[in-house]
Formats: C-alpha cells, sequence, structure tokens
C-alpha cells in the first residue's frame, strides 16, 4: 500500500473524516485529501502531525497497518475470563470495536494482577490431598509437554 493508502486505512480505523482528521493535525483538509490520494509527497513535518493526530507509529504510515479485526471465535477465546464478560456482551463489542488486538490488551492489563481463580483452586485441591500444590503442578506442566 502506498503513504496515502495507508494513512486513509488508518484514518477509517479511527473513525475520523477527512475533515476531522485535518483539524486533529493543524493542516488543511485539501492537504489531507491530496496526501491520501498521493497526489502529494508530503514531508516528515506534515507525516509527524499526522501520526501524532491518529495516534500511530511511522511503520504504520509507511508499511500496511496491520489489520487489528479478529475473528470472533478468536476475540472471545482471548478475552480474560476474569473479566466476567457475558457472550451477548462480547459479540457486540466484537462488532463495534475497530482494533480488537488494543482492546484484548487492555482486559489483559487490567487482570493481570488479580489472581487466577482456578490456579487458586487446583491449588487447593492439592493441598486438601496433602500434596504440595508446587511439586505437583509442575508434574503436570512437565507431562504436558
Amino acid at each position: 500500500m502506498s503513504i496515502g493508502e495507508n494513512v486513509k486505512a488508518l484514518r477509517l480505523r479511527k473513525g475520523l473524516t477527512q475533515s476531522q482528521l485535518a483539524n486533529a493535525s493543524g493542516m488543511q483538509l485539501t492537504q489531507v485529501s491530496r496526501i491520501e490520494n498521493d497526489d502529494t509527497d508530503a514531508k516528515a513535518s506534515t507525516l509527524n502531525k499526522i501520526i501524532k493526530a491518529l495516534g500511530c507509529t511511522a511503520n504504520d504510515i509507511f508499511d500496511k497497518p496491520a489489520d487489528s479485526k479478529m475473528s470472533l471465535e478468536d476475540f472471545i477465546g482471548s478475552i480474560d475470563y476474569r473479566s466476567g464478560m457475558d457472550m451477548k456482551t462480547a459479540v457486540v463489542l466484537w462488532k463495534q470495536l475497530s482494533d480488537h488486538q488494543q482492546f484484548i490488551k487492555q482486559v489483559r492489563d487490567t487482570y493481570k494482577n488479580d489472581p487466577d481463580p482456578q490456579d487458586e483452586l487446583v491449588r487447593k485441591m492439592f493441598r486438601d490431598q496433602g500434596l504440595d500444590p508446587d511439586v505437583e503442578i509442575e508434574k503436570l506442566k512437565a507431562s504436558s509437554n
């Protein structure tokens, strides 16, 4: 993809119009349009304004932006179960979000320091049997490899 095509794809992913991007970057609408249509070679300082306005990186502008959409199955499978999100909410979010990967990362970051209730349940089960949970979990990990 060209720089202009990448700028347009990134703008659309953010849900912005050309006018909104122009305002956010301090540029003229015609300038944004010309860049997206590859009618001009934008200066580095101009591209830097676009990068800041879109919250992206230079790699996103010069390379094809990574597709941040996921299949519904992958999206649901990636959501941290500790969030307590029900299936209906997950489906609505999947349809509405433009960046699934970023959402999944934010959910993971939110719950990263919370204890895993399944892990605690397994540890309790081993302790109730008079076994050392750390030793038994290591055995389980070794046998699954």
